[in-house]
């Protein structure tokens, strides 16, 4: 730090606590609020604490505690189908929009008025309409998790009754205006079931009736068999009129070798079906089927009349087998040879040809039948497959029919599934405890911002870093201890304190030069001390040996005048103002080398004749005959004595005593730098033994003394060995 300054332009003064700061330089704001709480510290804590209270008790107070209660709205993504999978059963492809929709529903401001009605909600003691529906909108919350079928309705509220109350007023009113619809629905559905099952009934039942009167025109309902016959006796046909085509083909009369006709007398009687059947199984297999034709209609014919149409075509497929076994037995006769070497019944190409054409007519006949009767049977089989399938409709739609009547009896069943909110056991939200600990904090905050905006607005100096932190245009010389009562080791630590400061100033000031030095002590404002400090330290440089002189330049205070007790002698006002010797009115002291030069008669102090130049010559003649002046001038803001001697004393000391406002001291400071002040340094004074232990400008002589001095309560005093001078004087 540079402790000699001749021009204060090379400092810049801000509005900040402290003296003039160096150009640049910012203030640390921790450092700030230190220098506002310092000393203050249990202070801002007892206010702080006394704050806290109340303001935690505010906060814990301010937002109660809520409870939250919550009901659950299940949507299916698929419902029960009535008969077949349709778009209206199956699963939705918007499934994640329908159940959006019914959150939106859900709270829409419809349901909510219909829930703010109810009257459960109202006997809970829910206000009504609107106040009721603005708490509700507020308190009510609906979540709907993505991609899940559930939809969570949650209401908040101080009381958890009515937080319940409240969750299932909304529930119900939802249910009574949503899910009701699934009702509508589910009565459309029986509906359509009751008619879907009539009409199968119906159907089946026409189509029973419809096979049942084909089967009875047929006189069976099994016409497997009568087919099976026709298709039979088809291929009998068709292999006989085959056989008889090659017969006729072949058939050619032989003549006798004489040219007579043949001989017909021998041939024998055709023999019947019955012995050919023995040489001839297609013979015996149509007798076979004859004889089973017979007995069928001996049995039919004892149930029913003559004209039933089973009689009827059992009696025409019998005629036919006849004519089969009749034209069999024919060709079977004619291929076989007689003991005359003629066949055994005698045929012409004629009777041949006639039983060729009577067969064709019967299969083409035999075949109109087989036909029919395929018919018949196919459109019976179709009526019995379509009375089966009506069947199994009426059965689904009757199962699904009885279901629906149980579950509308008993229950609903749908997509949407509405629960019960429960009832809150403990609060979902509750921060009393953290706004609490906020409000204590708050309230103690408040407390110490309040103490440090108070240092911060009335800024004193009130510790000797604050002038070493912050003043750094001048020096700290030192610094004396605040102390009330005068023991031995009070006097013998206020001592080593002035010594200390004498012996910066000898430092400082040591030079070649044989001439005395003066020193100017002044002070921003009055009551800092100073006489106090200016008649100690030139005790001080007595005792040191230098023919020390005291000047009292102070025309208001005239403290080091009265303490010597030469309030009518002649002084510093005669000489600087009537030419008067000053060196005849300096007076000795009961001190060795110290000496005293008044304030002068009361009524010679003329401020407008005071000059530097009058200064300047009063000090050139003093210091010629002294070895160190010390003058104790007026405050420096308001003296005109003292802004007369500053450019001319060699030295400004400026006392500064705890509690200084630190605007007064930046002004004194900046005056004396304009005034010219060659050198200038700084004296603490009422020091605290914090400061004495910490200060930089200066160390302890003795630790004997630092020991000794134990008076919490700040007592003490100083003197000049002589008597009890205290450190702060009006002066």
């Amino acid at each position: 730090m540079n402790n000699e300054l001749t021009h204060p332009s090379d400092f810049e003064f801000d509005d900040s606590f402290g003296a003039p700061a160096e150009s640049g330089q910012h203030t640390n704001p921790l450092l700030l609020v230190h220098r506002c709480l310092r000393g203050r510290y249990p202070v801002a804590a007892g206010l702080g604490l006394l704050l806290a209270i109340p303001c935690a008790v505010v906060g814990f107070m301010a937002m109660p505690p809520v409870y939250t209660s919550t009901g659950v709205v299940n949507i299916a993504p698929t419902q029960p189908h009535i008969l077949y999978e349709t778009e209206l059963n199956e699963r939705m492809s918007s499934f994640d929009s329908f159940v959006q929709s019914q959150a939106n529903h859900l709270r829409s401001q419809r349901i909510l008025e219909a829930a703010v009605g109810n009257e459960e909600l109202k006997g809970a003691g829910w206000p009504g309409y609107p106040e009721g529906l603005r708490l509700l909108q507020r308190s009510a919350e609906v979540q709907v998790p993505r991609g899940s079928q559930d939809i969570f309705l949650r209401v908040t509220h101080e009381d958890p009754r009515l937080a319940r109350a409240a969750a299932n007023a909304v529930l119900n009113e939802y249910s009574t205006i949503a899910v009701d619809e699934e009702g509508r629905q589910m009565e459309k559905t029986i509906k359509s079931l009751e008619e879907l099952r009539t009409k199968a009934d119906q159907e089946r039942q026409t189509a029973r009736s419809r096979a049942y009167q084909l089967a009875d025109s047929e006189g069976t309902d099994d016409l497997a068999r009568p087919r099976e016959s026709l298709h039979g006796q088809l291929m009998t046909l068709d292999m006989l009129i085959q056989e008889l085509d090659i017969r006729l083909s072949s058939l050619r009369p032989t003549a006798p070798a004489d040219g007579s006709p043949p001989d017909l007398s021998a041939a024998e009687l055709p023999p019947s079906p019955e012995e050919l059947a023995l040489a001839d199984p297609e013979i015996a297999s149509l007798l076979a089927k004859r004889r089973q034709l017979e007995l069928e209609l001996a049995s039919l014919g004892s149930r029913f009349s003559p004209g039933h149409r089973r009689i009827v075509s059992l009696n025409e497929e019998l005629a036919s087998l006849n004519t089969m076994i009749e034209v069999r037995a024919t060709l079977t006769a004619t291929s076989t040879i007689g003991p005359a070497g003629l066949p055994l019944a005698t045929t012409t190409a004629a009777d041949l040809q006639t039983q060729r054409d009577n067969l064709g007519a019967m299969r083409d006949e035999k075949r109109r039948e087989a036909q029919r009767i395929g018919r018949i049977q196919l459109e019976i089989d179709q009526r019995r497959e379509e009375a089966a399938r009506y069947d199994e409709q009426f059965k689904d739609a009757d199962e699904r029919y009885q279901a629906l009547l149980i579950q509308r009896q008993y229950g609903k069943q749908g997509r949407i599934s509405v629960g019960i909110a429960d009832t809150p056991l403990a609060p979902s939200s509750d921060r009393r405890i953290p706004l609490a600990g906020f409000g204590a904090a708050g309230g103690a905050a408040v407390g110490v911002t309040a103490v440090a905006l108070f240092g911060l607005v009335r800024p004193r100096y009130r510790y000797i870093n604050d002038i070493d932190e912050q003043a750094q245009s001048v020096r700290i010389m030192g610094a004396i201890p605040n102390i009330r009562t005068m023991d031995d080791n009070a006097r013998e630590l206020v001592g080593a304190s002035v010594h200390q400061i004498r012996a910066a100033i000898d430092a400082r000031l040591l030079g070649p030069g044989r001439r005395g030095v003066a020193h100017l002590i002044t002070s921003a404002m009055a009551g800092e001390g100073k006489s106090t400090v200016t008649a100690r330290l030139g005790k001080s440089f007595a005792i040191s040996g230098k023919r020390t002189l005291i000047v009292d330049a102070d025309m208001v205070g005239r403290k080091i005048t009265a303490k010597f007790s030469m309030r009518e002698l002649t002084g510093f006002a005669d000489a600087i103002l009537d030419g008067v010797d000053p060196l005849a009115s300096v007076r000795p002291t009961d001190e060795e080398n110290l000496f005293v030069l008044p304030a002068g008669s009361p009524g010679a102090m003329m401020p407008e004749r005071v000059s530097a130049a009058a200064a300047a010559r009063l000090l050139a003649t003093l210091c010629e005959e002294y070895d160190a002046v010390l003058v104790d001038s007026g405050p420096i803001l308001g003296s005109i004595e003292a802004q007369a001697v500053v450019p001319t004393a060699d030295e400004v000391l400026l006392v500064v005593s705890r509690g200084t406002g630190v605007r007064l001291v930046r002004l004194a400071i900046d005056r004396l730098h304009r005034l010219g002040a060659k050198r200038l340094g700084v004296v603490f004074n009422r020091a605290t033994m914090q400061d004495l232990e910490r200060s930089t400008s200066f160390s302890m002589t003795s630790q004997r003394i630092a020991d000794a001095h134990t008076d919490p309560a700040g007592r003490g005093g100083m003197d000049f060995g002589d008597g009890p001078m205290p450190t702060a004087d009006s002066a």
